[in-house]
């Protein structure tokens, strides 16, 4: 009996095929980004580590609302994601965030998709160490 492979049209946010200290990293990257969606959505459309970074902690939040305090689990994952390179932070913020088909965030990233892959992986990777997982 012949064994075949099947071509999967999986997306590549399932965790399947990472090691445990990556899964530990994507986990508390979809935990970040999923805050971020759900408490920064009355702010202009610019990233939590952005808005971090012009206004520091306390000043994210616009005046006439009040400021945003992050849990010090998020915050420590922000200030990880802040630390990498440039290519990475995009990538890791716009993959985490904006929920789009990889291959078109690939596309609009400026990148294949197999480039984008391995930024992603290499962006995790940093971030096992960056979080001490």
């Amino acid at each position: 009996m012949t064994q075949c492979a099947i071509a999967s049209d999986r997306d590549g946010r399932a965790a399947n095929r990472m090691d445990p200290d990556t899964k530990v990293v994507h986990a508390r990257l979809m935990e970040w980004a999923k805050w971020a969606r759900e408490n920064l959505h009355a702010l202009p459309p610019i990233t939590l580590l952005g808005r971090m970074i012009e206004y520091g902690a306390l000043g994210a939040a616009q005046s006439g609302t009040p400021p945003v305090t992050i849990p010090d689990h998020i915050a420590a994952v922000d200030a990880a994601v802040s630390r990498l390179r440039p290519d990475h932070k995009r990538t890791i913020i716009a993959y985490y965030t904006e929920w789009e088909a990889p291959e078109q965030l690939a596309k609009r990233l400026g990148m294949e998709y197999r480039e984008m892959r391995a930024v992603l992986h290499r962006a995790r990777h940093c971030l096992v160490y960056l979080l001490k997982i």
